[in-house]
């Protein structure tokens, strides 16, 4: 499973990051570091997001 279907099937969960870094098959530093290129943003602060206005990737 990616990453991404992984948020989009558990959206109104708090998801912790070794469970994306698994779905992803990533080490959780690795996927930190690729969601802070993408988005220009942390985890924790997309975290504080509501889903209308984190960004979309």
């Amino acid at each position: 499973m990616r990453v991404q279907d992984l948020i989009d099937s558990r959206y109104a969960e708090t998801l912790p990051l070794a469970d994306l870094a698994a779905a992803g098959g990533l080490a959780e530093r690795t996927l930190t570091r690729l969601f802070r290129a993408a988005t220009g943003l942390t985890r924790s602060a997309t975290s504080n997001c509501s889903g209308s206005s984190a960004p979309s990737t």
